[in-house]
């Protein structure tokens, strides 16, 4: 189901690499429930449109699509949910790397 992946799979619809990320962390409660509701959104597609490349990638000299707007200070310890001060414009890579160092600094990781 994942666009240009050629992997065959039974049973399912998505092979290894690209199944969907679950969108619920039952420990965390819904995204909804962490401010990402429909308000987010819209600012989250306002930031993509005025910063449609990685800001990450850009810095590094590679011009790569962002897909997420990310949180520079998390929710959790007390950033501003809808600044455009606080926000970031990732690819996926990116922002996964990001929450990786989020998930060592706490100790998850």
């Amino acid at each position: 189901s994942y666009p240009g992946c050629g992997e065959k799979v039974v049973g399912s619809n998505w092979c290894k690499a690209h199944q969907p990320k679950a969108r619920t962390d039952y420990r965390r409660g819904s995204a909804a429930r962490r401010g990402y509701d429909g308000v987010w959104q819209k600012v989250s597609r306002q930031y993509l449109a005025i910063h449609p490349l990685c800001e990450e990638c850009e810095r590094m000299g590679r011009v790569v699509p962002a897909v997420l707007v990310h949180h520079i200070k998390p929710l959790c310890d007390g950033g501003e949910r809808l600044s455009y001060s606080n926000l970031r414009a990732l690819c996926e890579i990116c922002h996964d790397e990001a929450h990786k160092q989020l998930n060592t600094r706490f100790g998850n990781g």
